[in-house]
């Protein structure tokens, strides 16, 4: 019996010296919104700091996302959904690296819009995650995952059939146009129609 209470004893104290704790990384801005027309480039930086008291290795990726009623979905290859696809347009600085306790790090971000962009909006997220680190104190240092979200509306071009565009006119003038060509082909038949009687 003594001996059981012995190893009980002994696995609680070593569970104990085993504790966990959080890498704490700052980001900023949490959220970047911007507006751009086919072929431009639009530049911005993020802010990535350590507030940790030791050093932390850093790995970064950028995800696309599309809001589906209140949740998200998040995806990285652009082929799940290439309509939605930013994550092809961004070009950053490396994102996978070291800070030093109370470190800074700038990265440098670039959206370069293709000249066949179409309009619409965009979204994706530049993530940074801490990866678990193990010390020799025992002490397990837990990994988390934050990031700036990216919004980007694109003022692109999209025809209709008589070859206005969208975001000129709006789909509500777009419906008119429409009806109203119809109308009047119909209104020409109907002459040319008459005539021939």
């Amino acid at each position: 019996m003594k001996k059981a209470f012995f190893l009980l004893f002994l696995i609680l104290g070593t569970i104990s010296l085993v504790k966990a704790q959080s890498q704490t990384l700052t980001i900023s801005p949490a959220k970047i919104e911007l507006q751009g027309k086919a072929g431009e480039t639009k530049k911005f930086t993020i802010k990535v700091k350590n507030e940790s008291d030791y050093p932390i290795d850093i790995k970064g990726e950028i995800l696309n996302f599309v809001k589906i009623g209140a949740t998200h979905k998040f995806f990285k290859n652009p082929e799940e959904d290439p309509t939605h696809a930013l994550s092809n347009w961004i070009k950053t600085d490396p994102l996978n690296f070291t800070l030093k306790k109370g470190e800074v790090k700038i990265i440098n971000v670039q959206i370069n819009i293709p000249e066949n962009a179409l309009s619409g909006k965009r979204s994706a997220i530049v993530a940074f995650e801490t990866l678990p680190q193990k010390q020799k104190d025992g002490v397990i240092r837990i990994g988390a995952k934050t990031g700036t979200t990216v919004y980007l509306e694109v003022e692109g071009k999209r025809k209709t059939i008589l070859g206005y565009e969208k975001n000129k006119l709006g789909s509500k003038w777009n419906l008119i146009l429409i009806f109203g060509g119809i109308l009047i082909l119909l209104l020409i038949y109907l002459g040319f129609k008459r005539k021939r009687k």
